[in-house]
């Protein structure tokens, strides 16, 4: 069961964290990350780190594969799935595969911007149409991604969902973000979701 909790972290922080010492795979490690270089700060931490994305790339420990649909030949400690879920037309695949490459009782780390946060609804909020990401399929609130985990993954994980806010933009709309997110956690920049996969001999293979 994936639970809510009103809080709120430090999204590159929170990761790193749970990167620490662990065998890591970070799920589109190429798109998500370009301006962030999260890949690198976790190879920094990492006991060690694989990164898999749809492009063609030179980076050493690199998979080629879809999100929605990938193995791998060892299981991994922690997955990272960054700002990738929007994206994604299968979540299901998604869910699939990162449990059929994670440890037992390996975490599954889950970013996605929230739907509700200043920086998605300043159009919305005077009737206007929001300039999205047009590479985005989906977008999520706390309750969506929560349901959506429950209905398609209670066999596979139990975990928890709550807010992060990003560190670092000084732009005017990263500074009123941040002033709504110091008000009230629901309008922080996006949400994570912390998932542990229940052992092979109860939850099944997938």
């Amino acid at each position: 069961m994936v639970d809510f909790i009103d809080k709120k972290v430090s999204r590159e922080r929170y990761i790193l964290k749970q990167c620490e010492n662990r065998n890591v795979l970070n799920v589109g490690c190429l798109a998500a990350d370009k301006k962030s270089a999260l890949h690198s700060k976790i190879e920094a931490v990492a006991k060690s780190v694989w990164g898999l994305d749809i492009f063609d790339s030179k980076m050493e420990n690199y998979i080629k594969g879809d999100a929605q649909n990938f193995s791998t030949n060892e299981k991994f400690d922690v997955i990272i799935v960054g700002e990738v879920i929007e994206h994604l037309w299968n979540v299901e695949g998604l869910l699939k595969s990162a449990h059929n490459s994670l440890t037992d009782g390996g975490a599954l780390i889950i970013t996605t911007p929230n739907a509700y946060s200043p920086v998605q609804m300043k159009n919305a909020i005077f009737g206007q149409v929001v300039p999205n990401d047009p590479y985005h399929v989906l977008l999520f609130d706390v309750t969506t991604l929560k349901n959506l985990l429950n209905n398609f993954s209670s066999k596979l994980f139990d975990g928890n969902i709550f807010y992060y806010e990003e560190e670092g933009s000084t732009s005017v709309i990263y500074r009123m973000q941040r002033f709504f997110e110091n008000w009230k956690n629901g309008y922080c920049r996006g949400i994570i979701a912390e998932l542990v996969k229940l052992d092979s001999s109860t939850s099944g293979s997938q």
